[in-house]
Order: structure tokens, then C-alpha cells, then sequence
């Protein structure tokens, strides 16, 4: 069975993997070896998707937690081809791209999508980006024509003060992930701007599914200690694993074995927290060059649910806290306007694991404001009034407004 790429890896472990969308322009490209920048950006995308787990498990260490590390790169990615200065190298830092240069990392990410695409074909596999910007606010075209040359996104103008706006765009997320993303921008603010959105869809079966007649309850230990009762799958058979003093791990392939999940856990008696703390692209690949396929007696939980999170605190302490600033962040690639920054990343995502295979679905939305509104005009007290022929300057009424409920 072919080894995983770090990239490929790294977000089956999140339990998401990359997509590919069948609107992008170019034929269908034979699986070939990744350019040197294509295996930097891939690389980059493993170290940003642990240092994004660990960032929030510490915030929130109890419970489920899923995150699409593609998902919020693709949508950062678009966002930072706006950005200059200080907030590009900060962005381009916390992303994990160290010294690669702008059409490098674009010209990596479209490589990249172009060969996730031919990976497996008993894989459903799908993504899509867009951006959708206020109809009055005046995005510079460079900045659009980026995002459709390297990440095939659809652009739209809407009216953002429209009450079907926010439906709009979560229309465009939903029908993109299958269903499975639903309401990702519920609603936008008066100085929202910008929202650029990135969905991925994955849908695969096993290489070799689990016995539905063999799944059963069998106890599970929470965090706080408590012992519960949970519908459990088993499989007798060869699996990829390794095993060492801190650390289990299984890798399960799907399909024709290009995608595959790995599952990880402490020793039995050690914690989550310290394998958390132990990630790290060197030991993440350590793990996988140390898997090898025997026989193992495997049983795992049957899993499915939901998760939305607010990224700006995560991605703040993976150092790209100017880009949340006003005024201090530079998106002057974007747009002639001083104080446009981002005011919210928020990412959805959804899976099941069961006997026959895996659904995952995530969207993230990149949100962009400013922090001060057009001038407003409030007729909120006594006023004047006049209908006029504006040829002539003619005026057919005049009148006065002092209490518009008499």
C-alpha cells in the first residue's frame, strides 16, 4: 500500500481530508511526483494543521474537536494573496510556507488540487472556493483574478444589507458539502465587507470495511474518568500500526489505498493532553515511517458528529494576530481602504465513521470588515419635505414632518 503524503497525512489524522472540485480548469492530470514547492506547500500544510489542533485542544481540551487544516489554509490562502507588508510575512508564517514566495505557494496549491483530483476514483472528492464582497466596495482586480487563476473561485457581488445575503452564501456552502455544512454566515454585520469561503466533501468507503454483525457496545473511558457504553466496530485482520511507549497508532486505507484515516492515542494510563503537546511534523512523520501492516485485533467507536469554532484565537497564536487588527493590518492588495481586516474566521465540519466508510464536510468563511460605516442620514426627529420637477426645479409639494404617527 502506497505511504500517505505529509499533506494527505496530516488531515486524515484531523479526520478531513483535501478535495478537489470538478470546476477547475484543466484536464484531469496523471498522479505524478510533487514539485519541490508542491512538497513544501504540502509539508507546510501537515505543520500548520498540528500547531491548529494543539492550539485548540489547549483552548479546549475536553469533548470532540474536528478542524479541516486544508479547508483553512485554502481560505487563508485566498485572503493573504490581498495582503501586504508585515501582515503577508506574518500570514505567510503562520501558515507554515517559511520562505516560499506568492506564485510559488499559488502556483503549489493549484498543482496540488489539480493532482487530489486524480487520486482515487471510488472517492467522492470535492471543494470549492468563492468570494462574495459588498456590491458598493471596490475590490481591486488583481486581487479577484488571483483567486480564480490559482483557486478556481467563483466571484460575486451581493447586496450584504439584503436580509437574504447570509442565506445566500450558505446556500452556496451547503449545496458544495453535500448538505452537511449548513448556516455558515447566519448573519453579516453592517461594516462586513468581504467573505471568502473555502468547502471540502469527502466521501469514501474502506478498503476493507468493518463487519456490521461484529459491531457491538463496549465500554468507553471519558476524559473525566466516567465509563460509558458506545457502539464499537472490530476487525480481525492485517492493518498498518505501530506502537511505542507514548503512543498507538492504526492507519485505516480507503478505497484504492490513495486516502486513508489515521487514528492515534496515549498508552493506556497517559493522557490526551501529552501526546497533544508531542506533535510535531518530525515526530508526525516518525509515527508513519513506523507503520507496518500485521495482524492486530482492532475495535474503534462508531462517531458522528458536528463542530463549528471561531479560528481567530487559534490562528492569533499561530502569529498571525496582526491580520485581526484594524488599521494595522495591510489589505491594501485588496482594496484602497486603511482599516480592512479581518474580523472573523469560522470554520463548520461534520463527520461519520461507521462499518462501511467515512462522510466528512467542512466550509470555512474568511470574513473581512472595516470599522467604520458610511454616512449615515437619520431622519429620526421633526423634518422638512419636497416633491419637486427636478427639470424645472418646479416644487409641486412642500411640507413638515413633526410626528408621523398623528
Amino acid at each position: 500500500m502506497p505511504r500517505m503524503t505529509g499533506f494527505a497525512a496530516a488531515a486524515a489524522m484531523l479526520y478531513l481530508s483535501g478535495c478537489a472540485h470538478d470546476r477547475l480548469a484543466g484536464p484531469l492530470e496523471p498522479v505524478r511526483p510533487l514539485t519541490a514547492v508542491e512538497a513544501h506547500v504540502a509539508g507546510a500544510n501537515t505543520a500548520f494543521g498540528l500547531g491548529l489542533l494543539q492550539q485548540i485542544h489547549d483552548a479546549e481540551p475536553a469533548g470532540n474537536l474536528l478542524v479541516s487544516p486544508l479547508s483553512a489554509s485554502m481560505a487563508l490562502g485566498m485572503t493573504m494573496n490581498g495582503a501586504a507588508g508585515q501582515t503577508w510575512d506574518d500570514m505567510r508564517a503562520a501558515l507554515r510556507f517559511g520562505t516560499l514566495e506568492e506564485t510559488q505557494v499559488n502556483e503549489a496549491y493549484r498543482g496540488l488540487i489539480r493532482q487530489l483530483r486524480s487520486r482515487d476514483g471510488k472517492v467522492e472528492f470535492r471543494l470549492a472556493n468563492s468570494i462574495w464582497h459588498e456590491r458598493t466596495f471596490q475590490v481591486k482586480s488583481p486581487f479577484l483574478q488571483a483567486a480564480r487563476d490559482y483557486f478556481d473561485a467563483e466571484i460575486s457581488a451581493l447586496d450584504f444589507r439584503s436580509p437574504s445575503a447570509p442565506r445566500t452564501i450558505s446556500s452556496w456552502a451547503e449545496r458544495e458539502t453535500g448538505g452537511r455544512i449548513r448556516d455558515l454566515v447566519e448573519t453579516i454585520d453592517p461594516l462586513d465587507v468581504m467573505i471568502l469561503v473555502n468547502a471540502v466533501y469527502f466521501k469514501a468507503p474502506w478498503q476493507t470495511p468493518f463487519e456490521p454483525a461484529s459491531t457491538a457496545a463496549r465500554p468507553f473511558t471519558r476524559d473525566d474518568g466516567s465509563v460509558i457504553q458506545v457502539p464499537t466496530m472490530l476487525r480481525d485482520g492485517s492493518i498498518p500500526h505501530m506502537r511505542n511507549p507514548d503512543v498507538q497508532v492504526v492507519e485505516l486505507p480507503y478505497a484504492d489505498g490513495a486516502y486513508s484515516m489515521v487514528v492515534l492515542a496515549p498508552v493506556a494510563g497517559a493522557g490526551l493532553d501529552r501526546l497533544v503537546a508531542q506533535l510535531s511534523p518530525e515526530r508526525w512523520q516518525q509515527w508513519m515511517d513506523g507503520l507496518a501492516a500485521e495482524r492486530i485485533m482492532l475495535t474503534m467507536p462508531k462517531f458522528r458528529f458536528d463542530y463549528d469554532i471561531d479560528m481567530n484565537a487559534a490562528l492569533a497564536g499561530l502569529g498571525m494576530g496582526i491580520a485581526f487588527q484594524p488599521f494595522v493590518a495591510d489589505f491594501t492588495r485588496i482594496a484602497d481602504v486603511d482599516d480592512l481586516h479581518i474580523s472573523k474566521v469560522r470554520q463548520k465540519a461534520f463527520i461519520d465513521v461507521h462499518e462501511l466508510g467515512t462522510e466528512a464536510a467542512a466550509a470555512t468563511s474568511v470574513t473581512m470588515s472595516v470599522t467604520s460605516m458610511p454616512p449615515e442620514f437619520r431622519f429620526d426627529r421633526p423634518f422638512l419635505f419636497a416633491i419637486r420637477e427636478r427639470e424645472s426645479g418646479a416644487l409641486l409639494f412642500l411640507g413638515r414632518v413633526g410626528d408621523p404617527t398623528a
